[in-house]
């Protein structure tokens, strides 16, 4: 989409809505089923098709606007191939990602022994609408289509999912968000005093993918907290920085004015880069600046409150309810991404043709002439080399400073080039500087490419202020966290779930399991609600961290009835 995108293409103002009528394929479902919908709708299943007619008065660049409606049937993340005029224009249309919204269980839940257990989560089925979006999320805005002048078929694929379709729009549409001063210019009047609002981050209500999850941390620091038993108290960040990743929170506002965000925040998952988040208040990106904020890499907790660089950003927010939206963001790194990419392309290509040449050979005594069998050898070099020092221009813009990893890792590849640009004929005896393993130039920058859109980000508590207000400290003092620590240790004698763990009945069937203590919390709840009722028989996971525990608790006499997780060699 980005090459497509240097396609100068006007904007055509017309905007056309797709009647029932002009749509072929598909199964036609009355209003009466429709869900709630004011009119007939079409259903697609999974790898079926509908095509649109469209009669365009004027060719251009359009977007395309879908109403839809996800069927319970629906268990994978659904997606689209849209092709026009039997054309897919670009590769992202391939796989077009319909947005998913899932609904956290508002109760806690806590096994046997006080432990809160992950919430459930359950798809939310209503109506809705999406313009088609990048599925690598390099760009805020919907995605735009060519669309000739006259008659155009699209055809939509669904590749997974059951959906029913609604209305389909096409036109631009889309308004981008104004500067933070022209923001500031439109809305009201406001020297209300206001009250705090705290938001516990791991208390969300909506979640774009079921992996999203929050998490337990033992620090007192964080709230809630608690030494004696395990309380989700953080957003994961290990499970929150996908492209796309986004979670949803629901807040009262009883004052009406002007509020600064604070977020207490860790991202020391993707070590000295950046995570970018898209900030929705209502469903809409109130600025410009908001689009895409940094939030800078820590190894430990800090309160970040978003500002301009010297004043915090202040957000209008009316008395009622409201909801604030944080995106996984890429729209930043998109064009030294996608010229990282092109690099390898190129590295590849020039290392086939070696290959080719080479017969595989790799002496280093021989004379290989390959500036005579490929002229542009030096030149398309040359080119690499250029394209990496552009990239490392743009990364010290993007991140402001020139001290990164990934920057010395380019440094490192720009050397290597110049040597194989001053002795071509060296590439086939050090292809494993130039092509081959993780420290040539093609695997320094293959690692270097998912680092920069990973986007990790573990939050604590969000708050809503004005700029009066005494923010808790980030991190606990160091008395406080030996205080705790002493206290956890203490209690870890007369905790019920390792004493009751290890003194299991002859009428419970005790099972070992080598798996993660999320999985096995799971399996244990789903034990203990459904089949011990159901067949009366009482079993007991417990946690497995090394498969070796089955030899030694054999040799003591201490197995367990089964074991679950154990090598197929065992």
């Amino acid at each position: 989409y980005t090459n497509w995108m240097e396609v100068e293409g006007t904007l055509p103002t017309e905007i056309y809505t797709i009647e029932l009528s002009d749509i072929t394929g598909g199964e036609l479902v009355f209003q009466t089923n429709s869900f709630g919908y004011d009119k007939n709708v079409t259903k697609v299943e999974a790898l079926e098709t509908m095509s649109l007619d469209v009669d365009v008065t004027n060719e251009g660049l359009y977007e395309i606007y879908f109403d839809y409606y996800l069927l319970p049937e629906t268990l994978l993340r659904p997606t689209l191939n849209i092709q026009i005029n039997g054309d897919l224009q670009y590769n992202e249309m391939a796989n077009i990602e319909v947005p998913t919204k899932w609904l956290i269980a508002d109760e806690s839940v806590f096994d046997r022994f006080g432990d809160e257990l992950t919430p459930d989560s359950v798809l939310i089925n209503e109506w809705n609408s999406f313009g088609i979006s990048d599925p690598n999320y390099y760009f805020v805005e919907p995605l735009k289509v060519y669309l000739a002048q006259g008659e155009n078929t699209i055809d939509v694929t669904v590749n997974e999912g059951h959906i029913l379709f609604g209305d389909i729009t096409i036109g631009n549409l889309y308004k981008a968000p104004l500067t933070y001063s022209e923001y500031l210019n439109e809305q009201p009047k406001s020297t209300n005093s206001i009250n705090l609002i705290e938001l516990e981050a791991e208390r969300y209500l909506y979640e774009s993918r079921q992996n999203i999850r929050s998490k337990f941390m033992r620090d007192p620091s964080l709230t809630p907290y608690t030494f004696k038993n395990r309380i989700l108290n953080v957003l994961d960040q290990t499970s929150y920085r996908k492209s796309g990743d986004s979670i949803t929170y629901e807040f009262e506002v009883l004052d009406a004015g002007y509020y600064n965000l604070s977020l207490k925040y860790m991202q020391s998952e993707n070590d000295e880069l950046d995570s970018k988040r898209t900030i929705y208040i209502d469903d809409e990106i109130p600025f410009e600046e908001f689009s895409s904020y940094a939030f800078p890499y820590t190894r430990t907790w800090e309160m970040i409150t978003l500002t301009d660089g010297d004043n915090p950003y202040e957000v209008y927010l009316s008395e009622g309810t409201h909801t604030m939206t944080l995106k996984v963001i890429n729209n930043d790194v998109r064009d030294v991404y996608h010229r990282l990419v092109t690099v390898l392309n190129q590295i590849n290509d020039l290392a086939r043709e070696v290959n080719k040449i080479t017969g595989g050979l790799r002496d280093r005594d021989r004379d290989y002439k390959l500036d005579v069998y490929i002229p542009t050898l030096v030149e398309e070099l040359t080119q690499i080399k250029s394209e990496l020092n552009i990239a490392k221009t743009e990364f010290e813009d993007i991140y402001g400073t020139n001290d990164l990893s990934i920057i010395n890792e380019l440094d490192l590849c720009t050397k290597y080039l110049d040597e194989f640009i001053e002795q071509p004929d060296d590439i086939p005896p050090y292809l494993s500087r130039f092509s081959e393993g993780e420290g040539s130039i093609y695997g320094r920058i293959n690692i270097i490419l998912p680092r920069i859109i990973d986007s990790p980000l573990q939050l604590d508590a969000i708050f809503l202020h004005d700029e009066t207000t005494q923010l808790p400290k980030a991190t606990a003092n160091v008395f406080i966290k030996a205080l705790e620590g002493v206290k956890a240790f203490t209690y870890s004698f007369f905790d019920p779930k390792y004493n009751e763990a290890s003194q299991v009945d002859d009428e419970t069937v005790e099972i070992w399991v080598r798996g993660s203590r999320l999985y096995i919390q799971v399996m244990q709840r789903m034990i203990d609600n459904e089949f011990t009722p159901e067949s009366g028989l009482k079993i007991q996971l417990s946690v497995m961290p090394d498969e070796n525990k089955i030899v030694l608790a054999n040799a003591a006499s201490k197995t367990p009835d089964a074991a679950m997780g154990l090598s197929v060699t065992r």
